[in-house]
């Protein structure tokens, strides 16, 4: 009812009960109101074809991070953007425990190597002192 009339915000949440034909007609409808009366659309779907179709700008809600993000490209370019994201954080996570991993061996190796030198010390100043 509200695509009948000049709207500056249509917000439409999980138009999923559409059906083939009702779903061409909000597809020609949002776009309409987008171009002609430089309408704000915000839909919200799961419908990955109906997004693909209608949006020209992403707005993504992060809940790992609870960061907002907005990019400006079709929901298809997102989607392989937004793996390629994922996939370089979890290199360098990857890259970031093995680092943490060497590091930690490195640790461990000066700490056996200092109490070995220091029950070397202990041996030497022990012997020092018996023969004194």
């Amino acid at each position: 009812a509200c695509l009948g009339v000049k709207a500056d915000l249509l917000i439409i949440d999980e138009p999923s009960f559409l059906d083939t034909g009702s779903t061409e007609w909000l597809v020609e409808a949002l776009i309409g109101a987008a171009k002609r009366d430089n309408a704000i659309v915000l839909l919200i779907s799961h419908k990955e074809a109906l997004l693909e179709t209608v949006a020209d700008r992403i707005l993504f809600v992060n809940a790992a991070s609870k960061q907002l993000s907005l990019y400006h490209c079709s929901y298809g370019v997102f989607q392989s953007t937004f793996a390629e994201q994922v996939g370089s954080a979890r290199r360098k996570l990857d890259l970031s425990s093995k680092e943490t991993a060497k590091s930690q061996a490195s640790l461990e190796n000066i700490q056996k190597n200092l109490r070995r030198h220091e029950k070397n010390f202990k041996k030497i100043t022990t012997q020092s002192a018996d023969k004194r």
